[in-house]
C-alpha cells in the first residue's frame, strides 16, 4: 500500500531531510511539504528534484502557518490535500513563530 506524509517545516533542516528521505521510499507515493512560504517551498522542492533524484510527482506544498488560527490551518490543509487522503504520518516539526 502505497503511503503519505505531511511534514511540516519541510523547507529546510530537519523537515527537508525528512521529506527527502520520505519521498525516496518505494513504499511512499505522496509527501506534502507544509511551509510558510510557497517560495520556499518550490525551492526546497526543486532542490530535492535535482540534488536528491526525487520523483517530483511524490511532492506536493501545503500553506502552513503554525502561528495561525486553527481555521486558518484547516483552511490550508483542505484546499492542499484531496478528501479521504489518509496520511500514514506526521512531521510535525515547524516551530510555533512570532
Amino acid at each position: 500500500m502505497s503511503k503519505v506524509y505531511l511534514v511540516t517545516g519541510a523547507n529546510s533542516g530537519l523537515g527537508l531531510d525528512a521529506s527527502r528521505q520520505l519521498a525516496l521510499r518505494d513504499d511512499v507515493s505522496k509527501v506534502y511539504l507544509a511551509c510558510r512560504s510557497q517560495a520556499k517551498a518550490e525551492k526546497a522542492m526543486e532542490d530535492l528534484v535535482a540534488n536528491a533524484s526525487v520523483d517530483k510527482s511524490k511532492l506536493s506544498f501545503v500553506k502552513f502557518d503554525g502561528s495561525d488560527s486553527k481555521a486558518n490551518i484547516e483552511k490550508g490543509m483542505d484546499e492542499s490535500i484531496p478528501k479521504g487522503t489518509v496520511l500514514a504520518g506526521l512531521i510535525f516539526n515547524a516551530g510555533g513563530g512570532g
